[in-house]
């Protein structure tokens, strides 16, 4: 009887048409960038016409950014729930630092990497920073040389221009080359301030999208730590009276550090050694996704504007009935899916 079900049945062999099913020519043009692997949030195609905003989630941020205050949050959630699109809307899809309403947005969206055991994480960080005070410097027309940094930087931190290996006579120009080359962190972190304060930057906000992605496990804390004790140098800007340094008395600014992850990495930073003193705030939890029939309404529509696709549909009163039939079979599954999801998440008790 094996070998009998394992045969083909010659008799009902299928044969081969040219002419392809009434779905597959409708929607065969829509689908394709609808079902792609590719994520739109990190490839920026079709991003903004397919993204749905959060209402909640914005008006979070918005109290974030607003604010005049210093913060750091973990927005939480799971693999493909929005994280990476509600960021990347909000703060803009560049990876390249940028200035919107005098805030300095300095954004690390990392892509699957594996970072080398021996070269320190901040390795990661600091090309985005130097990149950040070039632009800051060029936008604001912000005068620069060693004298003016070095005075800048005594006037609050004069520790770090006198180290134990550096002779007690150095020119300025020893003293800024020495702390550059021998301590990378606390030069880029004095030389974004000085950058910050001789111009009208009011806010620096640090985001870190896909943190989950990097390699070694260790690394995404070692990341994140990095980021965090880089805000609390940014905050110190505070000159004494003799400084030669002339700093507006009335110049301040905040930082805000916006990091991403799923629940497993966050659970992993609250038990981190290498956290411990950096203190985040209650994080941003999206434990529910957007709705699936809005977000498939929203895909299709997006889909439609291209050019690309519009112009291959020829019976577009046909194609827009299938197109409500199809909806309709989507927003039955969603309202089975929901309860299904809304249960499970109650049981997991995930957050």
């Amino acid at each position: 009887m094996t070998q009998n079900r394992d045969k083909i049945n010659r008799t009902r062999i299928a044969k081969y048409s040219p002419h392809q099913n009434d779905l597959y020519r409708y929607f065969r043009h829509v689908f394709q960038p609808m079902l792609s692997a590719e994520n739109p949030a990190s490839s920026a195609i079709y991003a903004e016409d397919w993204y749905i905003e959060n209402q909640k989630l914005h008006k979070d941020m918005d109290a974030i950014i607003e604010t005049r205050l210093n913060h750091r949050v973990m927005i939480v959630g799971h693999t493909g729930i929005g994280k990476s699109s509600f960021i990347r809307n909000y703060f803009g899809h560049t990876s390249n630092p940028h200035v919107q309403n005098d805030i300095l947005f300095i954004p690390f969206y990392f892509d699957p990497i594996s970072l080398n055991g021996s070269s320190p994480s901040f390795s990661l960080i600091q090309p985005k920073i130097e990149a950040a005070c070039r632009l800051v410097m060029n936008k604001y027309v912000v005068d620069y040389n060693d004298e003016l940094l070095h005075n800048f930087i005594n006037g609050h931190r004069a520790d770090l221009l006198h180290p134990s290996g550096l002779r007690f006579d150095a020119t300025i120009e020893e003293k800024i080359t020495y702390l550059r080359m021998n301590s990378p962190f606390e030069y880029a972190s004095e030389l974004l301030k000085y950058f910050c304060a001789s111009s009208p930057v009011k806010k620096i906000v640090l985001i870190i999208d896909d943190i989950d992605t990097v390699e070694p496990l260790y690394a995404q804390g070692t990341i994140t730590a990095d980021a965090a004790r880089f805000t609390y140098r940014l905050q110190e800007i505070y000159q004494d009276k003799e400084s030669n340094f002339q700093l507006d008395s009335e110049k301040s600014f905040q930082t805000v550090l916006v990091v991403s992850c799923r629940p497993n990495t966050y659970s992993s930073f609250s038990r981190s050694e290498v956290l411990r003193g950096m203190p985040f705030e209650k994080p941003i939890v999206i434990d529910e996704p957007v709705e699936l029939p809005e977000l498939f309404k929203r895909r299709f529509e997006a889909a439609l504007r291209d050019p690309q696709i519009s112009k291959q549909i020829h019976e577009r009163e046909t194609f827009e009935e299938c197109r409500d039939i199809l909806l309709d079979t989507v927003t039955a599954i969603a309202e089975i899916g929901n309860t299904f999801s809304k249960e499970t998440y109650l049981s997991l008790n995930l957050f």
